[in-house]
């Protein structure tokens, strides 16, 4: 059964990989900020597909996620000290 899980959620990722990037690189430029935010993303919609209830397109509920878990991220390093170097 968790077999299923992982095929399908595979799935998913790869119909809106697209969709996932286009909203990292809404919100940084930087490829490694890029590449840890798609990580953050893919954790959190891991973390929620078992809470899908298809009520919305499968791609809406991934861009839904993937913004808001960018909006979180920008915020948190907008907190966080910015360092200068000497």
């Amino acid at each position: 059964m968790n077999n299923d899980k992982e095929h399908e959620f595979e799935l998913l990722v790869r119909q809106h990989k697209r969709t996932i990037y286009t909203v990292c690189y809404m919100f940084s430029t930087n490829k490694d900020e890029i590449d840890d935010l798609f990580q953050e993303i893919l954790i959190r919609l891991w973390n929620g597909f078992d809470r899908f209830e298809g009520r919305s397109s499968a791609k809406n509920w991934t861009y839904r996620v993937a913004r808001k878990t960018a909006i979180n991220q920008d915020r948190k390093e907008r907190r966080r000290p910015q360092t200068v170097p000497l």
